[in-house]
């Protein structure tokens, strides 16, 4: 687990596979703007998550990356790692965003959010997100494990996957990803693809 001394700049960690946040942030330590230490920037989460053990204080991650790892996993990841997770999403549901602080996000920022909103967020003197939400949603409590939340984002997902296919994708028996499918369609009521999309979306999972 990592942390931070008193009075030092906090280490930043980026994973993003647009290449955008890294150079704004880079620019705004070389202007003076801000008072972190930039470490790593990710193009992806898999190029990262093979290092995790070695998070800096902050990690600010991309949303919308192209992988098979759901945002919330990500977040859960990186505090396990001892983290402070600042999700950069586009424009996240209400109920989406609650999750992701839920799950231990230190914020997410929009595209109503600029640059000094992400300064403050990864400098850790932004407002605590959860006291940002409107009259925020309630959420069910409902528990799925990493690889049960996994698996039902990727058959609840664009293109309609199918279970063997998820199995090749993450080098998983497909007994494995129908188990798993089976206790997330339980855990959220849902009896098909469709009814778990939309429990996945409803609850907060996953993005719409």
């Amino acid at each position: 687990m990592v942390s931070a001394e008193v009075g030092e700049a906090p280490s930043v960690d980026v994973i993003d596979d647009l290449l955008a946040l890294g150079p704004a942030l880079r620019a705004a330590v070389a202007f003076g703007r801000a008072s972190i230490q930039l470490r790593e920037v990710a193009p992806s989460w898999a190029e990262y998550a093979a290092r995790i053990d070695a998070v800096a204080h902050v990690v600010a991650v991309r949303a919308e990356l192209v992988d098979h790892v759901p945002t919330v996993l990500k977040v859960r990841a990186l505090r396990a790692a001892g983290a402070r997770p600042v999700v950069v999403a586009d424009d996240p549901a209400p109920i989406h965003r609650a999750r992701l602080i839920h799950t231990g996000a230190a914020a997410v920022l929009t595209r109503s959010d600029d640059l000094d909103d992400l300064l403050a967020a990864v400098a850790g003197v932004r407002a605590d997100d959860a006291g940002r939400l409107a009259g925020p949603p309630e959420l069910r409590d409902v528990h799925l494990s990493d690889r049960q939340l996994q698996v039902a984002c990727l058959f609840a997902g664009h293109g309609a996957p199918s279970s063997e296919w998820i199995a090749r994708s993450l080098g998983v028996p497909v007994t494995s990803v129908r188990t798993n499918l089976q206790r997330a369609r339980r855990a959220l009521g849902a009896a098909n693809r469709d009814e778990l999309r939309a429990r996945l979306i409803d609850d907060g999972w996953m993005a719409a």
